[in-house]
C-alpha cells in the first residue's frame, strides 16, 4: 500500500520533470549550452519516488529518498560579457575610430561638427 504524502509526496519531481520537458526550457538549455537537456535526473527522481511511496515503512521510504533523489538547482551561466561601453557608443570614445555622421539640416552640424549652410545643402 503506498504511503501517504506526508512521508513522500512526489508531486514537486513530476512537477521539475514537467517543467524540464517544456519547450521553453529546452530552447534556453540549447542557447546557453548548445545542446537540449535529457532530463534524466528528473526522471530518475520521479523513479525512485515512486519506488519510495510504495515500500513498506516510512524509514525506508526516507533512506531511499536521501540516498537517491539528486537535487539539480544550477544557476543559468551567462551568455554575453558585460562591456565597460556599449556597442553603439565605442565610436564616440575608442581612438581612431571614424567618425560618425550626424543627421544634417539647415543649420545643423554636417560631419565633424562643421556648420552647414542653406546654400551647401541647395549645391547637393
Amino acid at each position: 500500500m503506498p504511503l501517504d504524502n506526508d512521508v513522500v509526496d512526489c508531486s514537486q519531481y513530476f512537477d521539475d520533470f514537467w517543467t524540464c520537458v517544456t519547450l521553453g526550457h529546452q530552447v534556453g538549455t540549447y542557447y546557453r549550452t548548445g545542446t537540449l537537456d535529457t532530463c534524466s535526473h528528473n526522471f530518475s527522481n520521479i523513479y525512485f519516488c515512486l519506488r519510495a511511496k510504495s515500500s513498506t515503512t516510512p524509514d525506508q521510504a526516507k533512506a531511499i529518498m536521501r540516498r537517491n533523489i539528486k537535487h539539480k538547482r544550477r544557476t543559468p551561466e551567462p551568455v554575453w560579457e558585460l562591456k565597460e561601453t556599449p556597442g553603439w557608443d565605442r565610436a564616440h570614445t575608442s581612438p581612431g575610430a571614424p567618425p560618425v555622421p550626424s543627421a544634417v539640416g539647415a543649420g545643423e552640424s554636417g560631419l565633424n561638427g562643421v556648420p552647414v549652410t542653406k546654400e551647401q545643402l541647395q549645391e547637393r
